[in-house]
């Protein structure tokens, strides 16, 4: 499996990993906490003792986590929902804990504050609420710095590739008139079929049309090449 540089970002991951296994952790540390927790039979009774309202809660927690790895729009609602749920709940158990859990509840209602401010940041928030900025649901991409040829001796220079498409600067600055369906020449004699899709001002981005066999074979081995040996393919 090839990697490009367009990935999921790594936060994501903490917050949705956090997020799932917080219930977990927290069940195991008030059970752990008990005479005799190493006993299976001692877990299984505590686990009678646990109110519904903290299996919602965890329930919540578990199914915010898995949404937040995926990023969607109503994962990112949902776990803030969740937070405030929470943080709710820790609130109205003040007044039936003695003055040891009052310190516990305080920390946990810090810690439930501190990861819906964290979310809510605007960094944080804009890949859940605007798809576009979700790059790594995209092909993955390659940055290249590699000279190509586009239709009779045009020359320019390959920025990056996916396994769908490419973007390319011109060599000379100038952009050349192209039609709307081209054929480019990569490195290694590899030579795609494309259509023009947008221009930028100093180059533009192509899509491949439909590959055969063959085709897609030898650009699956240049890419696996460009992310893994890009020394061979070097100017």
């Amino acid at each position: 499996m090839i990697a490009g540089y367009r990935k999921k970002p790594l936060w994501i991951y903490l917050f949705a990993v956090g997020l799932t296994i917080s219930p977990v952790i927290m069940l195991s540390y008030a059970f752990g906490s008990r005479a005799g927790w190493h006993s299976p039979g001692r877990w299984l009774t505590l686990l009678r003792f646990v109110s519904i309202s903290t299996w919602i809660l965890c329930t919540m927690q578990v199914l915010a986590g898995l949404g937040l790895l995926f990023v969607r729009r109503w994962s990112w609602q949902f776990a803030l929902l969740t937070m405030g749920a929470i943080t709710a709940f820790d609130i109205v158990q003040w007044k039936s804990v003695g003055s040891a859990g009052i310190a516990t509840l305080a920390v946990m209602v810090v810690v439930t504050l501190g990861f819906a401010a964290l979310i809510s940041a605007e960094m944080f928030r804009r890949p859940y609420l605007n798809p576009r900025l979700r790059w790594w649901e995209t092909s993955l991409r390659f940055r290249a710095d590699l000279p190509v040829q586009v239709e009779a001796g045009v020359s320019a220079v390959l920025v990056d590739i996916s396994r769908t498409g490419l973007l390319i600067e011109w060599a000379e600055g100038e952009s050349p008139p192209l039609k709307d369906q081209i054929t480019i020449s990569l490195p290694s004699e590899l030579r795609l079929p494309c259509r023009l899709v947008r221009r930028t001002d100093r180059g533009c981005g192509l899509q491949f049309m439909p590959l055969d066999g063959a085709q897609r074979t030898a650009l699956n081995g240049f890419l696996k090449t460009l992310a893994e040996e890009p020394s061979r393919l070097a100017r």
